[in-house]
């Protein structure tokens, strides 16, 4: 879950001791290495919102019907499922990236929303409205909070909750049979937080609290979205980082900074300090990549298990 934002957060040329570089000649950051495709945005696409509109916060009536609609939190999560989805087309909406294309021979949306419940239930909302999921699937990375999750084990939720004490329950719209004696698969209780755990002490008293095996930072809010919509949803994560893990000691600098001129000064004096810094940060979003693709087969798998309809409650 931490090692999202970070990788995120930190861009490869830093990572590699090139901060200089980076500070005089950037002019955008680009996601995870990738080609950003930026299209007309929805209301563009369809004729009906224009740039006027859009500030004025307007919203186009029409949707596009799909059959899956996957929530991330950041594209370094997104970016495995991205690369799998057919004829793919991305648009920046105000809630987020969107990538539509098909998956398995369905038609599907993935929303890079933002990191928090805020974003997170933005980008469900809008998500919802505009494409009429049949189901919704909260993904991305999570912290392992158990001893027996290890980095690269999937979650898949049957309840979430949150520092409040609220739950929802999640009704899973799979056969459990089919599910049960797959490596590295584990089922139960998420909760969501509202920042990031750095400490293994902070999670081990978490998992005491909530009795959870995992967090992250966004699913309740999706889960909340969803049943107020009466949309089906998932909730699918990768651990990330074991309740064990050791963090490198910059992150905590880092993650206190919103600009990025604050983020490339911060990498850069956490270079100057500690060489180790460089490796340890570029290490982690290696594994972020893997973790990524890793998630992605594993949705893929689950895509082709959906129901062809609607469960109907």
């Amino acid at each position: 879950m931490l090692m999202r934002w970070l990788i995120d957060n930190y861009l490869r040329d830093a990572a590699q001791g090139k901060v200089r570089e980076v500070v005089s000649g950037l002019t955008r950051v680009v996601q995870d290495d990738r080609p950003e495709i930026v299209l007309p945005t929805r209301g563009q696409e369809l004729g009906v919102r224009g740039q006027d509109d859009d500030e004025k916060g307007a919203h186009a009536e029409e949707f596009l019907p799909c059959d899956v609609a996957f929530v991330f939190a950041l594209g370094i999560e997104s970016g495995g499922l991205v690369d799998l989805l057919k004829g793919a087309e991305t648009s920046r909406q105000k809630h987020g990236m969107e990538h539509a294309g098909k998956l398995g021979g369905r038609e599907v949306v993935v929303v890079d929303g933002g990191v928090g419940q805020k974003a997170a239930a933005r980008a469900a909302a809008e998500a919802i409205k505009f494409y009429q999921p049949k189901w919704v699937i909260s993904a991305g990375f999570a912290g392992g909070l158990k001893e027996e999750l290890r980095r690269g084990h999937i979650v898949m939720s049957d309840e979430v909750t949150n520092l409040e004490g609220q739950s929802l329950t999640i009704e899973m719209s799979l056969d459990r049979q089919s599910l049960t004696g797959i490596k590295g698969l584990h089922v139960g209780r998420l909760v969501t937080v509202d920042s990031i755990l750095r400490e293994p002490e902070e999670r081990r008293r978490l998992a005491e609290q909530h009795q959870a095996m995992a967090c992250d930072m966004e699913s309740f809010s999706v889960v909340e979205e969803c049943k107020k919509r009466n949309v089906t949803c998932l909730v699918i994560r990768i651990i990330s980082d074991a309740v064990d893990d050791e963090l490198p000691p910059e992150i905590e600098h880092l993650l206190k900074q919103k600009s990025l001129a604050g983020k490339l000064g911060a990498a850069a004096g956490a270079i100057m300090k500690r060489l180790g810094a460089a490796k340890d940060l570029w290490k982690l979003r290696e594994d972020a990549l893997k973790a990524s693709d890793r998630l992605a087969k594993f949705l893929v798998s689950i895509v082709e298990q959906l129901p062809t309809e609607k469960n109907v409650e």
